[in-house]
């Protein structure tokens, strides 16, 4: 089987469909006059535990058949043609140097250099890579490397097709992630994203709308809401239903109680943001690119809509902190879900059909 997977090509219309360890969620975009972006449909379920772990297929058969009949009951859903979310945990992205050539030239090129850089055989990875935006010499330029297991990428391709699925591209998270927060492209300023989902927390540094690293973490929403439970002694359902009224206010003594209850965790949250920041600072200082500093920190995920999330945060790291707005290319758009950041994933999934159609 060849080494290189499409990842950043695409020729039709098609869904996003966001693939998580406890949901899916899928949306459809379509176009109207003077180019408005508007949502044909969107539509989610959730998963049992024991269907997906960390990103790896347990039950294909089980899987297949809630896609099918999340479908199934998605009015308006028009294409069977699918932009596919593949695991971040399971996926190396990286972005590299390598001499300027032709687009195809470089797609054979990265096969030999990606040895260099990642730390599995390169018979056992898919491997994609696309130019990206440089301040390095003029005779070289900078290159986002992706890689994938073949074993990872095979398992969710025969799932799509056991649910009668075509799949036009499979990109990583962060991919769907930056287009869909990012409004201007042509503003290269480093940001960190940080996505916080039921089972894993993902952190990226882009530039404009390109990720440049990312990194995923166990620590998530469902963490935070175990440690709710175990320190005040309640049941995980409870728990969950007091993070999300108490957040990381402190006015009332039960909201201090959960406070103290989220703030281990948080602390390593931070510090973990610290890390990642303090790298990707040291890289560009080393690569002497004109903007080495994060300009803010944009936050999305079910886990951001924690309240008070983005103060807290903004006072540990002293830099702006935003909740993201996953809606942000879809001006005028009517309320779906009140859990719409959960959905940025599938958005940027959306966002990439339907850009590649035009």
């Amino acid at each position: 089987m060849k080494n290189t997977l499409d990842i950043f090509n695409l020729n039709l219309k098609a869904f996003g469909l966001d693939i998580s360890d406890q949901a899916l969620k899928l949306v459809e975009l379509e176009k109207k006059k003077k180019n408005q972006i508007k949502i044909r449909c969107l539509n989610e379920t959730s998963l049992k535990d024991d269907v997906i772990k960390r990103g790896v297929v347990l039950k294909p058969d089980v899987l297949a058949s809630s896609i099918k009949e999340l479908i199934k009951k998605t009015k308006g859903l028009n294409t069977k043609y699918v932009v596919l979310s593949l695991p971040e945990e399971k996926a190396f992205l990286q972005v590299i140097t390598m001499p300027k050539m032709k687009e195809e030239e470089l797609k054979n090129a990265v096969k030999y250099e990606a040895e260099n850089y990642i730390p599995f055989s390169i018979e056992k990875m898919y491997l994609d890579c696309e130019s990206t935006f440089s301040e390095s010499k003029k005779d070289t330029q900078e290159v986002l490397l992706a890689a994938l297991q073949k074993e990872t990428v095979d398992s969710y391709l025969e799932v799509l097709d056991l649910a009668g699925l075509v799949p036009l591209v499979l990109e990583t998270e962060s991919q769907a992630i930056t287009r869909s927060l990012i409004s201007n492209r042509k503003d290269k300023s480093p940001r960190m994203i940080m996505d916080i989902g039921a089972s894993r927390t993902i952190f990226i540094i882009s530039a404009g709308a390109t990720p440049r690293f990312s990194a995923s973490i166990p620590l998530s929403g469902n963490v935070l809401t175990e440690a709710v439970s175990k320190t005040l002694k309640i049941d995980f359902k409870k728990a969950d239903e007091l993070k999300r009224n108490c957040g990381l206010k402190r006015k009332t003594d039960k909201e201090k109680e959960v406070f103290d209850a989220l703030i281990p965790a948080m602390v390593d949250l931070t510090e973990q943001m610290k890390k990642h920041i303090e790298y990707y600072h040291d890289y560009a200082q080393e690569k002497g690119f004109a903007e080495k500093d994060i300009k803010e920190v944009l936050v999305c995920g079910g886990g951001g809509n924690l309240i008070d999330l983005d103060k807290f945060l903004s006072e540990q790291l002293n830099l702006p902190v935003k909740i993201g707005n996953p809606f942000v290319n879809i001006p005028n758009h009517k309320q779906f879900t009140e859990n719409e950041l959960s959905f940025t994933v599938a958005i940027g999934l959306a966002l990439r059909g339907l850009e590649e159609h035009d």
